[in-house]
């Protein structure tokens, strides 16, 4: 099976030019790929799996956030290869993904018909841009934004506002999930200090396959995007994510009572918990009536 090594370097040549392309485009073309260069099975291993590595803490985290409930309809924004449509049905009944990568959607169908409906509920997948929503007002009871924000320009993260808050109904629940833009920073002055200190590098795969993420934010930004789409009730979630480090691995982490009482600080202290973790997890509801124009 492939590696995220093997992959990265399949993505090289994109990656190269990255600087020549407009960054919507070089997303769109960038996941494409992504979905052509790695395999079903290890797309299923990684992210669909139970145990998969890439995905199981974060798909609890979430989902826990979210209370999903029977008979609810969700939309799963910028779905990719479907992991949280899948798994969002799985416990609603019905969940709809929506992507502009036609590539990741025929990957999620695929993946997607190995489970059938009768226990994993239903699933669809649409073919569409965000900004541009194919769906009535008030379809849907609640928007799942799984690791999409950061692939997305400032100017596109506008274009989206009023189409989440005209398809949600209005005792709708918006759930987003992206890296912390601070923790990204904190992450990159790391690295640099690890190389002067330790002569560390970076690898390849880490550089190539994050290389989307071209419009990460703040949770100051995030709340700001969740008043603008009309939220009035916003709720942050830090337990059991993953806090800035200094040096990595090198000192704190590998003494795991020290990395617990670490976390235990920086959970009471809202400031660190807004700079130091890996993630922002929001949930925004009570949103004001919104009209489409």
């Amino acid at each position: 099976m492939q590696t995220n090594k093997d992959i990265a370097w399949m993505l090289k040549d994109l990656y190269d030019r990255r600087d020549t392309i407009p960054a919507d485009i070089f997303n769109k073309t960038f996941h494409d790929k992504v979905a052509l260069c790695i395999p079903i099975e290890k797309q299923i291993a990684d992210y669909y799996a139970s145990d998969g590595e890439c995905s199981r803490h974060r798909v609890d985290r979430i989902l826990a956030a979210a209370v999903l409930k029977k008979g609810e309809r969700v939309l799963d924004l910028g779905c990719g290869i479907g992991t949280f449509t899948f798994n969002c049905a799985k416990h609603t009944g019905l969940c709809i993904g929506l992507d502009y990568s036609l590539e990741s959607l025929k990957v999620a169908k695929k993946i997607n018909q190995q489970f059938p409906d009768s226990s994993n509920g239903r699933r669809y997948f649409v073919c569409a841009d965000a900004a541009s929503l194919p769906f009535r007002e008030g379809s849907f009871d609640k928007i799942i934004s799984a690791d999409f924000l950061e692939h997305l320009t400032k100017n596109q993260k506008k274009s989206i506002r009023q189409g989440i808050g005209y398809v949600l109904k209005q005792a709708g629940v918006f759930v987003a999930y992206t890296p912390n833009k601070i923790f990204v920073i904190n992450q990159k002055l790391n690295e640099a200090l690890r190389k002067i200190f330790f002569n560390d590098k970076v690898s390849m795969e880490t550089v190539f396959l994050t290389a989307s993420h071209i419009g990460e934010i703040t949770p100051f930004q995030a709340r700001k995007l969740c008043r603008d789409i009309g939220f009035r009730k916003i709720n942050f979630f830090y337990k059991n994510d993953e806090f800035y480090l200094p040096f990595g691995n090198r000192f704190i982490s590998r003494l795991n009572f020290l990395r617990v009482s670490f976390e235990s600080a920086i959970l009471k202290i809202p400031f660190l918990r807004d700079i130091l973790s890996a993630n922002i997890l929001v949930v925004a509801s009570n949103k004001r009536k919104c009209v489409k124009h």
